[in-house]
């Protein structure tokens, strides 16, 4: 008995036994600090403890998410689980209906542990929401990982690009230059200035070490040198360091007129390849160009261009053309959107191809194969249907691969939203599968697919679920194309109802604002919408609708000053 009472005072000496003012009683070690706690942790709220449930030493229950910080939504319930004791000494216990900051990161059979570290009490909610804002409301998306220091550092009298391996990277540098009121020069100036050095690999080792997203990726660090404030932009491809560029715009502030760097370091990257939007027609060049500059600003990197009707000859031709050129110079995919209903099937073979071989010649290499809101009755018509529009996506894919191996497809089939489990739109579950699973085994498996969430042609709530689901019956991760963003432009709120984990089951995001239905006007709603979708799809599970908001309608504040 003496041997067992020893090595217990072994086992709890270095404990220390804790009374909350919930009235849970924990015994742990020593916590680290909560800074430590909240930058480790994958999601933080303030909930409240509901649905809870005894099982001999162990307890299940639920957080009900009252105000999301990270990676939560407000109404969300997140299962979590802790054990009170251990024979006779108690380890952590709390009550039902207990409010407290979660702040959330192992899990214990898919429940998320819970103990007087993870669930600090209410008094901390503002300590915490300090910790995590100021990143969100710096740069926008929010980066992955930065780290800033509030110190304002000197922008100089010049900006000196020492080193950049890019002619289109630097003209952009250049362009930033003159935002700022600064001359760009290629060697350090005889005054102090900002020495800028831009550098990019095909495959960045570092960058890959972080679960291997080098792609895009970039890592920005602005600090004091000597004499010089030194900025440093190292992207895992080219376009990993122009989003670096964006970062950096982001980052300057000005004082009395003078325009000052805030010390910072970056390490960041994508969720989501492609993320974007659907808009169109290159009739009004201008706007359409002062729109993807602000969608280029916030690392979307995707436009949808809606299929110009009739000829492409003449003034629109020299705008899809200048259009077109933007968008290379600002690493945005430009898509031609081909096709509605049953428009491609009516076109002779020798037409389509040279329907297609227009946009081609004007500089597109990515399409869309649009197939779109038409409906399938029997499964007899499902698979004569899917037969013909496989035939035509093939045809396109060889023919334009032929021309340039990088061409990118994108097809819309009939049964574009749903899931086979519930439902699908035009069609029922036993037919749109029907014509979903000929797809599957006739398209090129390069060949993404269109999807509109997990409800049908408008979705509220899209899941990882739903999309894992629906890719599982066309054989790919789905594209998502999100109609609710229109609805949501509309009444100037952020996106919503869409799952932190979704972007593990997707291929690319784009978010349809076309003019036609989205009201884009002088009030910026559109832009207030878009600038949230941009920080879902970069960082979904850092991402926080009402977070989201207030860092938009910040940032608008700064683009569109009130008169």
């Amino acid at each position: 008995m003496t041997k067992r009472i020893n090595r217990l005072r072994l086992v709890l000496a270095p404990c220390v036994l804790l009374t909350l003012t919930t009235g849970a009683i924990a015994l742990r070690a020593p916590t680290p600090p909560l800074k430590d706690r909240v930058s480790a942790a994958e999601t933080v709220f303030l909930g409240k403890v509901i649905n809870r449930a005894e099982d001999g030493d162990w307890v299940r229950a639920e957080l009900l998410v009252e105000q999301p910080l990270r990676n939560a939504e407000k109404g969300m319930k997140i299962e979590v689980t802790w054990r009170t004791r251990v024979g006779s000494f108690f380890i952590y216990d709390v009550a039902e209906g207990t409010r407290g900051v979660a702040i959330l990161k192992d899990k214990h059979k898919g429940r998320y542990w819970l103990r007087a570290d993870k669930f600090e009490d209410s008094s901390k909610l503002a300590e915490v929401k300090a910790m995590i804002l100021p990143a969100a409301n710096w740069v926008i998306p929010q980066p992955q990982r930065a780290e800033y220091s509030g110190k304002l550092l000197d922008l100089g009298s010049a900006l000196a690009c020492v080193k950049c391996d890019s002619k289109n990277l630097k003209a952009r540098l250049a362009e930033l230059a003159d935002r700022w009121g600064v001359p760009m020069v290629d060697r350090p100036a005889d005054k102090p200035c900002t020495r800028v050095t831009i550098t990019f690999a095909a495959k960045d080792d570092a960058l890959a070490r972080e679960r291997e997203r080098g792609e895009q990726g970039y890592v920005l660090t602005i600090a004091k040198g000597a004499r010089d404030t030194l900025v440093t932009i190292h992207g895992g491809d080219e376009a990993g360091a122009f989003y670096g560029l964006q970062s950096l715009r982001q980052l300057v502030v000005k004082q009395d007129g003078k325009p000052y760097l805030r010390s910072a370091s970056i390490k960041d990257w994508p969720a989501i390849k492609r993320r974007g939007l659907i808009f169109g027609c290159c009739d009004r060049i201008d706007s359409l160009v002062n729109t993807l500059d602000f969608c280029s600003s916030l690392k979307l990197n995707y436009f949808l261009e809606i299929d110009v009707r009739g000829k492409l000859a003449g003034k629109v031709e020299n705008q899809v053309r200048a259009c077109k050129s933007f968008c290379d110079g600002h690493y945005i995919e430009q898509c031609a959107l081909m096709g509605y209903r049953d428009r491609l099937t009516k076109m002779p073979r020798a037409e389509l191809l040279k329907y297609f071989d227009l946009r081609y010649r004007l500089g597109f290499r990515s399409f869309t194969v649009n197939f779109d809101d038409t409906g399938l009755k029997t499964q007899q018509q499902a698979q004569a249907t899917a037969d013909k529009h496989a035939d035509i996506v093939n045809a396109l894919y060889q023919h334009l691969r032929g021309r340039d191996p990088k061409v990118q497809l994108v097809m819309c089939p009939i049964p574009y939203g749903g899931r086979p489990d519930k439902k699908f739109c035009f069609a029922s579950v036993a037919v749109a599968s029907k014509y979903l699973n000929v797809i599957e085994a006739k398209l090129p498996k390069d060949v993404a697919v269109f999807w509109t969430g997990d409800e049908g042609v408008w979705s509220s709530n899209v899941t990882a679920e739903g999309a894992r689901l629906f890719g599982g019956v066309i054989g790919r991760k789905p594209f998502m194309w999100d109609n609710n963003p229109i609805r949501f432009a509309n009444k100037r709120q952020p996106l919503s109802g869409r799952q932190p984990k979704l972007y593990t089951q997707l291929s690319g995001y784009v978010a349809n604002l076309n003019e036609h239905e989205t009201r884009w006007r002088p009030d910026h709603n559109v832009q207030f919408t878009l600038a949230t979708i941009a920080m879902y799809t970069w960082n979904p599970e850092h991402y926080n609708p009402e977070q989201a908001a207030a860092a938009a309608a910040k940032y608008l504040s700064k683009l569109y000053p009130s008169k």
